[in-house]
């Protein structure tokens, strides 16, 4: 579970550089989600598991409108309740 500032310890590792990162079933939430979508070393990760980790189309539109998603190439959102909107 990333909730209760934990998301936020991860996302301030000003040394984490992983190309793959895999959080499901973290239940980070959207909080979460907006917390990973502005961290620094997001622009290094290829592969982003986000199963089941509480997320809307608000959390999925934080990622996907990101600056620094340019080398994702896999991004899983299975199990999250996003709905058509965050489809979109």
């Amino acid at each position: 579970h990333l909730g209760d500032g934990n998301m936020e310890t991860l996302t301030g590792a000003k040394w984490f550089r992983p190309a793959h990162l895999e959080l499901d079933n973290c239940r980070m939430g959207n909080a979460g989600a907006e917390a990973l979508a502005a961290t620094p070393w997001l622009d290094s990760v290829r592969w982003l598991g986000l199963r089941n980790a509480g997320l809307t189309a608000k959390g999925v539109a934080a990622i996907a409108s990101s600056k620094r998603v340019g080398n994702l190439r896999h991004l899983d959102l299975a199990n999250n309740s996003v709905g058509a909107r965050g489809l979109n």
